[in-house]
């Protein structure tokens, strides 16, 4: 068994930069957020990244949930060959009209 090291917490630089981008993604959040104009990639991100940037998520908000489809290669230890499988799971966004700078009041509270 592998043991797990933590990864440091995440900065605020960190938190606005994606290694990659999905257009389906992107797609999928315009249509969820159709009324308020917030963009993937610019005013979306997860619970985490928000938290890194110095934002909380304002009580009532509801995430956006995006489907994921991760592909794992494997080798098959008993005929060596590559087998490719699919994970799947999701993942929770919050825009930009959802959330609130830490340490200023919420709104209507």
């Amino acid at each position: 068994m592998q043991a797990t090291t933590k990864r440091p917490p995440m900065t605020a630089d960190e938190a606005r930069v994606f290694s990659h981008q999905s257009l389906s993604s992107a797609m999928a959040v315009a249509l969820a957020k159709q009324a308020c104009g917030c963009e993937a990639y610019h005013d979306v991100f997860t619970f985490v990244r928000w938290k890194a940037q110095g934002y909380y998520v304002m009580r009532g908000e509801h995430a956006i949930s995006l489907p994921l489809v991760t592909l794992v290669e494997r080798e098959n230890e008993e005929t060596g060959m590559v087998e490719t499988r699919k994970i799947f799971s999701s993942s929770h966004l919050f825009c930009r009209c959802q959330v609130a700078r830490v340490g200023y009041a919420e709104a209507g509270a």
